[in-house]
C-alpha cells in the first residue's frame, strides 16, 4: 500500500503484568521497562476461579507502541508490545476479571500465505454459541510476534461476535502468517450494551506529516458494568499509548499521522 511507513525491527523481552480483582477493574500497581525496539509477551493470571474478559495498558505521552497482541488466555490476559520510541519506556497493564463459571472462551485462528511486501487485509469473526452473549474479546499472533502484521480492528461486531481485522505486508521474504481471534461469552446470556465513539484528528497537521495526539473515552451507562474495550481504524501508522479502563468505561489514546477515523468501544453488561 502506498505511503506505508515501515517501522524498525526488534526482538527482546519485556514482561507486562496484570493485577486482577474479582468482578472489578484493576490497574497494575507496578511498571515495567521496555528497551528500545524490543518486544515480548507477558502476563499474570487472574485470581483462582476467575477469567479475564478484557484488558489493556497505559504509558506516558512520549511512548510509541505497536500493539501486537491483547488476548485472553483463560485466567490470563496476555499483552505484546513493541517499543518504537527513542528511549527505554515504561508501561502498566490493567485487566477486567470476572467469575470464571459464568464465562467461556472461544477462539479461531487463520493462516495466510503472503508474497513479499504484498499487502493483504484479513478479517476474522469469532461467534459465541447460541444462548450466550459476547462480553469481550481479543487478538494475537500464534507464533513469534511480527511487525509485518498491523491489527486494525478488535471490537464487538454484535451481541454474539468479536471482530478482528489485520493488515500484513509479508515482510521482505513473505511466507505464512498466523493469527488468532478470541471472544469471551457470557453463559447466562445477559444483555450487553456496546458503547462507541468515532473521531478524527486535525487534518492540516496530519497532512503535513506531524504526529497528532488523540485521547478519547466512552463510558458505560448507569447500572452497567464494563467487561471489555475495543478499537478500530484503517490507520496503518497509528501509535497507541493507552488502551485502558476509564472509570466505568474505556479509553483510547495515542498518536496518528492521518485524519483517518478511529473508534473506541466499551462493552457493558446491563
Amino acid at each position: 500500500m502506498a505511503g506505508l511507513r515501515r517501522r524498525g525491527t526488534g526482538a527482546g523481552a519485556a514482561a507486562l503484568a496484570i493485577l486482577a480483582i474479582t468482578g472489578a477493574l484493576a490497574m497494575a500497581d507496578s511498571s515495567i521497562t521496555v528497551p528500545i525496539g524490543e518486544s515480548k509477551t507477558g502476563s499474570k493470571p487472574c485470581e483462582k476461579g476467575e477469567l479475564a474478559t478484557g484488558g489493556g495498558f497505559t504509558s506516558n505521552d512520549a511512548t510509541r507502541w505497536d500493539v501486537l497482541a491483547l488476548q485472553p488466555q483463560s485466567r490470563r490476559w496476555a499483552t505484546t508490545l513493541i517499543n518504537h520510541g527513542g528511549s527505554n519506556q515504561q508501561a502498566k497493564v490493567n485487566a477486567v476479571c470476572s467469575r470464571a463459571s459464568r464465562y467461556l472462551l472461544k477462539s479461531k485462528k487463520v493462516t495466510e500465505t503472503i508474497s513479499p511486501f504484498a499487502g493483504l487485509y484479513k478479517e476474522l469473526d469469532v461467534k459465541c454459541p447460541a444462548g450466550t452473549t459476547a462480553a469481550g474479546g481479543g487478538f494475537g499472533p500464534t507464533d513469534s510476534p511480527s511487525e509485518t502484521i498491523s491489527v486494525l480492528d478488535s471490537a464487538p461486531l454484535n451481541d454474539r461476535k468479536w471482530h478482528t481485522r489485520v493488515y500484513t505486508t509479508g515482510g521482505s521474504t513473505g511466507g505464512d502468517g498466523t493469527f488468532r481471534a478470541h471472544v469471551v461469552c457470557d453463559r447466562k446470556g445477559a444483555g450487553y450494551a456496546v458503547r462507541s465513539l468515532s473521531f478524527t484528528e486535525d487534518p492540516p497537521r496530519a497532512m503535513r506529516g506531524t504526529e497528532v495526539p488523540f485521547d478519547e473515552s466512552v463510558a458505560c451507562g448507569n447500572r452497567q458494568r464494563l467487561t471489555s474495550g475495543g478499537f478500530a481504524s484503517d490507520d496503518l501508522n497509528i501509535y497507541y499509548r493507552r488502551m485502558q479502563t476509564a472509570g466505568n468505561g474505556w479509553r483510547l489514546a495515542g498518536g496518528t499521522y492521518t485524519s483517518i477515523p478511529i473508534t473506541v468501544y466499551a462493552v457493558c453488561q446491563k
